[in-house]
C-alpha cells in the first residue's frame, strides 16, 4: 500500500524537494533541497520509521546522482556528481565534510546515474545514463561499467568519450529489448539495490515521450526489475506506478521500504518543485 511520507524540519513556505534522492544503511536519506531564492543544498534526513523522516543536517554541496555506501571502506559514503563532460565521485565519512570532486570517467554522461559496491564482484558497478540513435530518435538508453577503484583517473581536457567504439567494452545496455514496442520510449532512470549476493532490484522510471520533438512531454512510469547476476534483468512490475514524472530514490528503507517521488509537472517544466510528492511502499513481495 502506497502512503505519503512527512518530512520534518523543512520550511514549508519556502523549501523544497526534488525528485532524486537516495536510502543509506535502511536509515537515512540524501535528498536534494531548493528554495525560492534558487539555493541548492544536500538534506539528511534521519529516517524514524518508515513514513516520518526528519531533516537532520543541510549541506552546501549539490549533486544529480546517487549517494551510496562502500562496504569496501568503512562504509564511506560516497556522492556521484556527473557533469556532460566527466564522471566526478566525491566521498565522505558517514556523510559529513565532503571531499574535492575525483574524476573517474572520462565518457560523455547524463544525470541521475547509479552506483553500488557489488559485494559478489567486489567492483564498484555504476549504472548510467546512456545515448542510442534509433532512426531518427536520439533516445537514452541503460549502460552499466565496473571499476575496480574510485580514487579516479587522469583528467583528459574536453574529452567527451567520442564515438561508441570508444567505449571500453564493459559499456553495454542489458535492457534493450523491452522497449521496442513502445514508441517514443526509453529508460529514464536505472536504481540499482543488491539485496543479497545473488538478488538484485531495479526501479528504473521510463519515460513514454508523446514525441520527440523537444521540450519533452509526456509520462513516466515506474517499473520494477530483478536479476541474479546484476546484468541479465527480468521484469518483475509494469508499471508499478505512473505520472507526469516519477523516480525511485536509490535504497530501501530499513531494508524493505521502497520510496519514490511524484511531480504532476511535464518534464522540464517545473523551476521549483513544491508539487514533488514522496511515497513509501513494502517490498516485501518482491525480496
Amino acid at each position: 500500500m502506497k502512503r505519503r511520507v512527512n518530512l520534518i524540519g523543512l520550511k514549508n513556505d519556502n523549501e523544497w524537494i526534488s525528485t532524486y534522492g537516495s536510502i543509506l544503511d535502511g536509515r537515512y536519506a540524501m535528498m536534494g533541497v531548493g528554495t525560492y531564492d534558487e539555493k541548492r543544498f544536500i538534506a539528511r534526513f534521519k529516517l524514524i520509521d518508515p513514513l516520518n523522516w526528519i531533516l537532520v543536517k543541510r549541506d552546501e554541496v549539490r549533486f544529480d546522482d546517487a549517494v551510496f555506501i562502500d562496504e569496501a571502506k568503512s562504509n564511506w559514503w560516497h556522492a556521484l556528481m556527473f557533469d556532460k563532460v566527466h564522471g566526478l565521485a566525491v566521498s565522505s565519512s558517514l556523510g559529513t565534510h565532503w571531499s574535492v570532486p575525483v574524476t573517474i570517467s572520462k565518457f560523455h554522461h547524463s544525470a541521475m546515474n547509479s552506483c553500488i559496491w557489488d559485494t559478489r564482484l567486489r567492483k564498484y558497478v555504476i549504472y548510467r545514463r546512456d545515448w542510442t540513435q534509433v532512426g531518427d530518435e536520439v533516445l537514452r538508453l541503460v549502460t552499466r561499467v565496473e571499476l575496480d577503484t574510485l580514487h579516479g583517473i587522469e583528467y583528459v581536457d574536453n574529452q567527451r568519450g567520442g564515438d561508441r567504439d570508444e567505449y571500453p567494452k564493459q559499456f553495454f545496455s542489458p535492457l534493450d529489448g523491452y522497449l521496442p514496442d513502445i514508441p517514443h520510449a526509453d529508460f529514464y532512470t536505472f536504481p540499482v539495490v543488491q539485496v543479497r549476493s545473488d538478488l538484485y532490484i531495479a526501479t528504473p522510471t521510463v519515460f513514454i515521450h508523446d514525441n520527440m520533438v523537444l521540450p519533452h512531454t509526456g509520462t513516466m512510469q515506474l517499473w520494477i526489475f530483478s536479476s541474479s547476476d546484476g546484468i541479465e534483468w527480468r521484469k518483475v512490475m509494469a508499471p508499478y506506478a505512473s505520472a507526469k514524472q516519477v523516480y525511485a530514490l536509490n535504497g530501501f528503507g530499513f531494508g524493505k521500504y521502497l520510496y519514490f517521488s511524484t511531480l504532476e509537472v511535464e518534464h522540464g517544466g517545473a523551476k521549483f518543485l513544491k508539487r514533488v510528492e514522496l511515497y513509501c511502499d513494502t517490498t516485501e513481495e518482491l525480496i
